[in-house]
């Protein structure tokens, strides 16, 4: 098991209401955040082929996920 954070974005109008110079479309400002990913072996320990599994939750959901 383990975790990292990813960096992730969304795009919002600028407070400062402008156009752009080219097209004139309003002006936009990324907003960044970080999430934290936990991602882990899923497969047996004796497998051919490995499976891993993802999700952006905490430590103790994700281990003990029972889907």
């Amino acid at each position: 098991m383990d975790g990292c954070g990813l960096r992730t974005g969304i795009l919002k109008l600028s407070e400062n209401s402008g156009q752009t110079t080219v097209h004139g479309n309003p002006e936009k400002e990324k907003v960044m955040n970080r999430r934290d990913v936990r991602t882990g072996f899923a497969g047996e320990p004796d497998a051919v082929s490995e499976i891993y599994v993802g999700k952006t939750d905490k430590y103790p959901e994700v281990v003990y996920c029972q889907n």
